[in-house]
Formats: structure tokens, C-alpha cells, sequence
């Protein structure tokens, strides 16, 4: 069933999962205190984080909010006992002037430090274990089931009798397990199967399971199971071959909660773990896998 496997060389597309995707315009007007969102996911080698400094268009920080990156903050990281200046590059993202003298590993300890128009952020932490997937399977169902399905994304139960796009269809779930290298007691995964973006249509059904936050400690193997659904024609069509983007980060008890806020959509305007501002300032371990599923 699998006809391709590679591991992508780039994170950035998960890593803006991860967080509230920034604006691509600039801003230096003064604005609430409450509005910074400063973000920075910081990995084990040899480059440092990059830093997204935002401002929310509404007083609030919530998942619909639209973000506005700024241009005009101070940003530097402090990684064991140097501190590194950083520049804007564009649309809020800060990088770092200069590579660090060594590269950064699991255990060290870091510090973001941002200031701007007389606020100042800051959150630290430690560097997570690497994650490394070792084993992808996919199950796909062997026919296809009758469904829910949802042209409007963001649609509630309570809304679908509205006329907001619900209508019925027919999927094909498919179960896939995951297995990393090791488990980490001390650590949650945040975990996710995202199908090709032709599949325009979501899904409403509560056997499905595209993602999930949970602890590494108390399990009994370093695996897990979930689902998601490709939306076909009729009850009688089989699985369209596509691509499936199989991810697994890892990172404290506060980048799960962070992570739980951007899937549930309870986020607000206390949101994350960073002083004086919204937003996370993290570890995390990633591993990302594209697969080719179908025929």
C-alpha cells in the first residue's frame, strides 16, 4: 500500500502548525500590551531557533485572530552562557546573526528574550530528547462508509442543520500506527496524519483520530494509532492513491497544553508560557514522513 517513504528535510511547515501562523505585513504602531504573541520552537542542532514576534488585530488572542508581524522589536537567545543578537528578516520572523559556536543538543538549557515599545517577553527551557519515526502502517478500511461531510471548515455539531455545507458522502478511514524509537517519561508527543490538500472536504465523525497530545510516560511501547478518512464518490469506489504527511513532536507538559489550545480553539489571551506576552517559547523534537498511499 505504501508506494513511497522519505523523511523531509524541512520542518517549517509543521513548525507553523505548531504555532499561530504570522501575517506577512509589518507593523511599528504602538498597540495593547495584551496583543504581543511571541513565539520560538527550539530544536537540538545546528542552527538556532528562529523567533516570531506578532501583534493580534483584536484584543484578544484566539485561533481566528489575525496576527500582524512586527518589525521593530529587539530579539536575542541565550544558549548555555552566550547570548545571540538577532535581526528581522521579514513578516515578524527574527533570525540569528550567526550560527552558535556548538550546536545546540537534548538538556541545554535556553532563554528568548523580546522587547518592544516598552514590553518585554521572555520564556526558557531545556532542549527535548531527539524523536525519530522507525515504523509507519497504514490500514485502510475495505470499503468505503457512509459519512458526514464538511465543505466549511470549523463547522459545529449544532450548526449543521444551517446550511453551512454539511451534506452526506462516503470515505474510507484509514488506521495508522506510528512507532518512535524510545519513550520518554518525562515528555508528551503531539501527533498527526495530514492527507493531501486536494481532499477538500472534512470529515464529521467521531471514530476519527487525525491527531492527539498525549504523555509518553505510563505507555507500554513507544506507538500509536490513529485515523483519518479520504472522501470518495460512492460506496463502491476505492482508495485514491495520495500522499499522507505523518508527523511526531515532542516537547514538556507545557508545549502540550499549548499544543491542546491550537487543536481545541480554546486558546485566549493567557495563552502559552511566555512573561509579558502570549504565545509559547518551547523545546521540541520533531519527525516528519511522507508517505505515498495507494496503488
Amino acid at each position: 500500500m505504501i508506494a513511497t517513504e522519505y523523511r523531509r528535510v524541512a520542518v517549517g511547515a509543521l513548525l507553523l502548525m505548531l504555532g499561530v501562523v504570522s501575517g506577512g505585513c509589518d507593523t511599528t504602531g504602538p498597540e495593547s500590551r495584551s496583543s504581543l504573541v511571541v513565539e520560538a520552537f527550539v530544536q537540538a542542532g545546528p542552527a538556532l531557533p528562529e523567533v516570531r514576534v506578532s501583534q493580534t488585530a483584536g484584543p484578544e488572542v484566539t485561533r481566528e485572530s489575525a496576527l500582524r508581524g512586527l518589525a521593530d522589536a529587539v530579539v536575542t537567545v541565550s544558549v548555555g552562557g552566550l547570548v545571540h543578537a538577532y535581526h528581522h528578516v521579514g513578516g515578524g520572523k527574527y533570525a540569528s546573526l550567526a550560527p552558535p559556536a556548538t550546536p545546540l543538543g537534548p538538556g541545554d538549557p535556553f532563554r528568548v528574550d523580546v522587547e518592544r515599545d516598552g514590553i518585554r517577553a521572555t520564556g526558557s527551557g531545556l532542549v527535548p530528547p531527539s524523536i525519530s519515526l522507525v515504523r509507519v502502517t497504514p490500514v485502510p478500511a475495505p470499503s468505503a462508509v457512509e459519512a458526514v461531510l464538511v465543505d466549511t471548515l470549523g463547522v459545529s455539531i449544532d450548526s449543521l442543520d444551517v446550511g453551512l455545507g454539511a451534506r452526506l458522502g462516503f470515505i474510507i478511514p484509514v488506521e495508522v500506527e506510528l512507532t518512535w524509537d524510545s519513550l520518554e517519561p518525562a515528555y508528551w508527543v503531539a501527533t498527526s496524519l495530514d492527507p493531501e490538500a486536494t481532499f477538500s472536504s472534512s470529515v464529521l465523525d467521531f471514530f476519527l483520530l487525525p491527531s492527539e497530545v498525549l504523555p509518553e510516560a505510563g505507555r507500554d511501547r513507544a506507538a500509536w494509532k490513529g485515523v483519518y478518512a479520504v472522501p470518495v464518490a460512492d460506496s463502491a469506489s476505492s482508495l485514491p492513491p495520495h500522499d499522507l504527511t505523518v508527523s511526531i513532536a515532542r516537547g514538556d507538559s507545557v508545549f502540550a497544553a499549548w499544543m491542546n489550545t491550537r487543536t481545541s480553539g480554546l486558546a485566549s489571551s493567557g495563552a502559552g508560557n511566555v512573561r509579558g506576552a502570549a504565545g509559547f517559547i518551547g523545546g521540541v523534537a520533531i519527525d516528519t514522513l511522507q508517505l505515498r498511499i495507494g496503488n
